[in-house]
């Protein structure tokens, strides 16, 4: 690149011109070479841990991006929500001031979970958007946050804290019930979970996906065992009725045995007179009860907890 053609006086810039001959990428590396480790000022009481938020990496960035005269334009491109997760897809795009033309343009997406319970995804976008924001700055201008995993000073090995943490992130885990409980440390989860190692990220998220599995299914052999209690059609459709209002928070789970535990009985009340006695019209096969469905439709083995859903 020619330097005359991004060259500027002193007078535009305030800035010596041996520094106003940088390029983008220059200007960059400099960035690079001045910030130091951002102060870690969030605190998750849950776990006890420290955590960079996204202004502590904006305050560490912001006089260092000022000096060396770059601008840092967020986009966004598009979104996608499923269930209760959000991502979202878009860019930052680093500006040599100087020369508007000259931009680094660096693509990157974030993903966040809304524990609301009309699933609408509102907060979802703008927590996955400062994600997108925060880790796509400190990839950029690779900041440092000082919870490097291979530390080995002694002072704070962050690999063997962080196993620690992970362990009684797994105990919390395998203690949750009910889905309510389940959804919001899903939530807490999701929003924490880009401090660790993929490594532990990968066994917080099996963890879950298990427990989720465990928890519906339970749910699943309550509710068939409701519906195979129901008398009477009446009864039936009303009991059908509460649970269609409810059923698309379970949608990320195979839930069709409920459906046809519901067909089932709904076909034997049909062919059974209200006296109870024989109508000597075919009769269809009793619904498998309770313990006979899980969410992939293998035989469930232990007794389900009475699940308050």
């Amino acid at each position: 690149m020619n330097k005359e053609s991004i060259k500027v006086t002193k007078s535009q810039s305030g800035k010596a011109p041996g520094f106003v001959e940088m390029n983008v990428y220059q200007r960059i590396a400099h960035v690079q070479s001045l910030i130091g480790t951002v102060p870690m000022n969030g605190y998750n009481s849950h776990h006890k841990y420290k955590y960079a938020t996204e202004a502590d990496v904006m305050n560490a960035l912001r006089p260092h991006l000022a000096e060396a005269r770059l601008a840092v334009i967020p986009e966004y491109s598009d979104h996608n929500i499923e269930g209760n997760l959000t991502r979202i897809y878009g860019a930052l795009t680093v500006v040599n001031i100087d020369n508007p033309e000259e931009i680094v343009k660096v693509t990157m997406w974030g993903e966040a979970m809304d524990g609301s319970k009309d699933s609408r995804g509102d907060k979802g976008f703008y927590k996955a958007y400062t994600g997108l924001l925060k880790y796509g700055l400190m990839k950029v201008f690779m900041v440092p946050t000082g919870d490097d995993p291979e530390r080995t000073d002694g002072k704070e090995n962050k690999t063997e804290s962080q196993s620690d943490t992970v362990a009684k992130i797994l105990v919390n885990i395998n203690k949750l019930s009910g889905f309510a409980k389940f959804t919001e440390y899903e939530t807490w989860w999701d929003g924490e979970k880009r401090q660790y190692s993929q490594v532990n990220q990968d066994k917080v998220d099996n963890a879950i996906a298990e427990k989720g599995i465990d928890i519906v299914g339970a749910i699943v052999d309550k509710t068939i065992e409701d519906v195979n209690s129901k008398k009477s059609i009446p009864d039936l459709d009303e009991y059908q009725k509460k649970w269609n209002s409810k059923k698309s928070i379970y949608s990320r789970y195979n839930i069709q045995s409920i459906e046809e535990a519901f067909v089932s009985r709904r076909a034997l009340l049909n062919a059974t007179p209200t006296n109870g006695k024989s109508s000597g019209a075919a009769q269809t096969s009793a619904p498998p009860g309770p313990g006979a469905y899980k969410n992939d439709h293998t035989p469930r083995t232990d007794t389900p907890p009475n699940e308050d859903y």
